[in-house]
């Protein structure tokens, strides 16, 4: 079943990621990248981007209090996961997050959600260029 989401805005994988725990059962990581792949047009389900972008909403949703950490790799929802699914928002972000649920207000309160997931690809590696290179002036004579 593909539904409207797409690589290109990554905030929209937030609100199915939490749903797919909806059922209350422990769910492995892997097993939540596998299900947002099959939503994907068939031209991005292979892409490397989605366990980046899979993998965001889950941290939050933890350090939101909204899923628990049952080991590594494997979430369940918990109440609060279930009340802000059941709120009548259109989607769910790092914002929305941040209004709603307290742990990770506290935890957030210093940082910025107004940034996007793009940016924190790039500061985990993922096609990143260091700020030291990109301060700099290079012509080709220096390369």
């Amino acid at each position: 079943m593909e539904l409207d989401i797409t690589i290109a805005d990554s905030t929209t994988f937030y609100r199915p990621v939490l749903e797919l725990f909806k059922d209350g059962k422990p769910h492995r990581n892997s097993e939540i990248i596998k299900e947002i792949r099959k939503m994907l047009p068939d031209n991005e389900k292979e892409s490397n981007k989605v366990n980046t972008w899979v993998y965001f909403p889950i941290k939050h949703f933890y350090d939101a209090g909204c899923l628990e950490k049952i080991k590594d790799g494997l979430h369940r929802i918990t109440e609060d996961g279930e009340n802000l699914l059941n709120t009548d928002l259109k989607s769910l972000d790092r914002k929305v997050l941040k209004k709603y649920c307290p742990k990770y207000r506290e935890k957030y309160e210093n940082s910025s959600v107004e940034d996007d997931d793009d940016n924190y690809e790039d500061s985990i590696g993922e096609d990143s260029v260091g700020e030291e290179i990109m301060s700099e002036d290079i012509t080709f004579i220096d390369a």
